[in-house]
């Protein structure tokens, strides 16, 4: 296992991190939808699919093996890396959740992942016009993003 390090995080980049852990550190969002006492944001490790890059945090969907109202199956053709719970796996992204990331909290946050740094797992789509409209689905949220 080796952690991702701020500098290897890209549009594409799927890593496992612990959202336990970003909670901790501070300074992530999400805008997941509160209902009352139910919050859909995603709990403890969880696979991410960055969506986008800035100076200083990342955007990203976090990613599920069961499909659900609002989500969209990423192509298999787009899969590149570490196989074992990606390669030959269904995988969906919700277009409803997505989360602002510090990059300085990626390296904790991925303590736990699986692959090494020459063999990260990726996704391409169709020349990242696929990541591109996941990404869009942000500003037709159902939901503003908030402190997680």
């Amino acid at each position: 296992m080796t952690a991702v390090k701020a500098t290897e995080v890209r549009p594409g980049l799927v890593v496992h991190l612990d959202t336990a852990v970003l909670r901790k550190l501070g300074g992530a969002e999400t805008n997941a939808e509160v209902n009352g006492t139910h919050d859909r944001a995603v709990q403890g490790p969880h696979y991410f699919l960055v969506l986008e890059v800035g100076a200083d945090r990342c955007t990203a969907a976090p990613l599920f093996s069961i499909q659900a109202p609002g989500s969209d199956q990423l192509a298999e053709s787009g899969k590149s890396g570490l196989a074992d719970k990606w390669i030959g796996d269904p995988t969906y992204t919700s277009r409803w959740q997505q989360w602002r990331i510090p990059l300085a909290s990626i390296e904790a946050a991925s303590a736990d992942e699986e692959s090494s740094s020459s063999d990260r797992r990726g996704y391409s789509g169709t020349e990242f016009t696929e990541v591109a409209t996941l990404l869009s689905w942000q500003t037709r949220n159902r939901a503003g993003y908030r402190a997680v």
